[in-house]
């Protein structure tokens, strides 16, 4: 005899996360040889969560153009909406960034939450008597949406 069938409750997979690659990106230009700092801020998307995977930096001579010694300028990166700080102190720009070539890829994502403000210092350490620079910086990583949410 054939056994009963059992009718099975169509399951239905809860609605998943998902993924987009972005980068938010912000510059300094003309920071002063010796003295000069600078300071941004980047208001995220209110749309996702931001998961930071890489950062990657240039710094350039702001007179001739030219690709210069990024290990006497320092970065200081915080996240606003927790007011946490990445580094214990500004690191050499050198040792926390890398370039679009070869990223510096964060061990784990970062997440920023949605609609907080990314905050930065930066510092050029160089002796006095050169071109001032100019910093561009740019955090790439992921955004991640909740269900029903455009983007």
């Amino acid at each position: 005899m054939p056994s009963p069938q059992i009718p099975v409750a169509a399951t239905r997979q809860p609605a998943q996360p998902w993924l987009r690659y972005y980068e938010y990106n912000t510059s300094f230009l003309n920071v002063t040889v010796n003295t000069g700092t600078g300071n941004g801020n980047i208001q995220l998307q209110n749309d996702a969560d931001f998961y930071m995977t890489q950062i990657k930096a240039v710094v350039f001579d702001h007179t001739a153009l030219t690709v210069i010694d990024e290990a006497c300028v320092t970065l200081q990166i915080t996240d606003g909406g927790s007011n946490f700080p990445l580094f214990f102190a500004p690191e050499a720009i050198s040792l926390v960034s890398g370039s679009a070539q070869l990223p510096y890829v964060l061990p784990v994502p970062y997440r920023f939450r949605r609609a907080s403000t990314i905050v930065f210092a930066v510092a050029d350490l160089r002796k006095a008597g050169g071109n001032n620079s100019d910093i561009y910086i740019s955090l790439a990583g992921y955004k991640k949406f909740q269900p029903g949410t455009q983007a």
